[in-house]
């Protein structure tokens, strides 16, 4: 039988994957380019160490490595990605005009506030994947690491133009 929780993961994560795209997409369109290659690292990474690691998860019966969650690694990499690499947090720049266009109910939402709604997003997710059953906690903790590891990557290089900033 397929816990309800786990399947509640994987819409989040889908969910909030498709929120930061869209974001990028209409506020930081050189951005989208970085930001897949920053998702395909992760999960290319956090996949690898999964099959060298080969940790088993809580649940027997499901199949793959435990440590790191992937889940994690990708919710916190774009959460961090974001943050780094779309902007930095200032006063004089604290409304995404465009971006909250599309949806004019958050007209009033900052930069603040919408980099704290996808961070507790992911933190929801490292949580739902411990309570699924399908990871321990230090690998949902690892899986936050890494998804800041693989994003502090794109602050410092841009893919479009192949070189450091």
């Amino acid at each position: 039988m397929i816990n309800p929780l786990y399947t509640l993961a994987d819409i989040l994560v889908a969910l909030h994957l498709l929120v930061v795209f869209l974001y990028i997409f209409v506020n930081h369109k050189n951005k989208v380019l970085d930001y897949l290659f920053s998702l395909l690292l992760t999960v290319a990474l956090s996949e690898g160490l999964k099959f060298f690691i080969d940790k088993p998860r809580p649940v027997l019966e499901l199949e793959g490595g435990s440590f790191p969650s992937t889940h994690t690694a990708v919710a916190f990499n774009a959460a961090w990605f974001v943050l780094f690499a779309c902007h930095t947090l200032s006063k004089h720049q604290n409304r995404e005009g465009k971006w909250f266009l599309l949806l004019n109910k958050f007209e009033s939402m900052t930069k603040k506030q919408f980099l704290s709604i996808i961070f507790a997003f992911a933190f929801v997710i490292g949580a739902l994947r411990v309570l699924s059953g399908v990871h321990y906690i230090i690998d949902v903790i690892a899986g936050g690491l890494f998804g800041l590891l693989t994003a502090v990557v794109f602050k410092y290089y841009d893919v479009s133009a192949r070189k450091l900033k």
